[in-house]
């Protein structure tokens, strides 16, 4: 486990930048940490404000499969579901979790522990806007809240490619 549990209940992401994204985490209480995505990279870094780093890596090009880094240690670990499926089969700390999307047209995210219980919404905002809205709804690690966003994020710039081929 991590060294660190947010007790907050909303989060917002703001988001700036145009190829490399830095994605602010902040609470009413002040900055939870940044993650930065680079454009053409297979890494990402969050940084909390006390100087912890974390590194999100893409480990096969060919499977949606990602894998959350410390140090040297491999904390969790992410798959897609399957090739029609916009699901996230997420272990992390021992645990099983399933980030699935709120439905086909609608945007919002839930993560679900494997006693069925949604432990964290994630709710885009606005269609154009690259903002986010994260509510805790049960227990959860703050490394994994990270996780979670990040491969929200990966999927919409997915669905953006997709739809940016196929209106070409």
């Amino acid at each position: 486990m991590s060294q660190e549990r947010w007790t907050v209940s909303q989060i917002e992401v703001r988001v700036s930048g145009f190829f490399t994204t830095h994605h602010f985490f902040e609470t009413e209480a002040g900055p939870l940490g940044e993650l930065t995505i680079p454009a053409f990279s297979r890494q990402s870094t969050f940084c909390a404000p006390t100087g912890r780093q974390l590194q999100i890596q893409q480990a096969s090009r060919l499977r949606s499969r990602y894998e959350l880094v410390e140090g040297d240690r491999v904390q969790g670990t992410a798959a897609g579901c399957g090739l029609f499926s916009r699901d996230w089969a997420i272990e992390f700390g021992g645990q099983t979790y399933t980030l699935k999307p709120e439905g086909f047209f609608r945007r919002g995210w839930f993560l679900i522990d494997a006693d069925g219980n949604r432990v964290l919404e994630i709710r885009p905002r606005g269609f154009l806007k690259q903002s986010a809205i994260l509510t805790v709804t049960g227990t959860i690690d703050a490394d994994l809240v990270v996780l979670a966003y990040y491969l929200v994020h990966v999927r919409q710039q997915e669905a953006g490619a997709a739809a940016a081929a196929a209106a070409s």
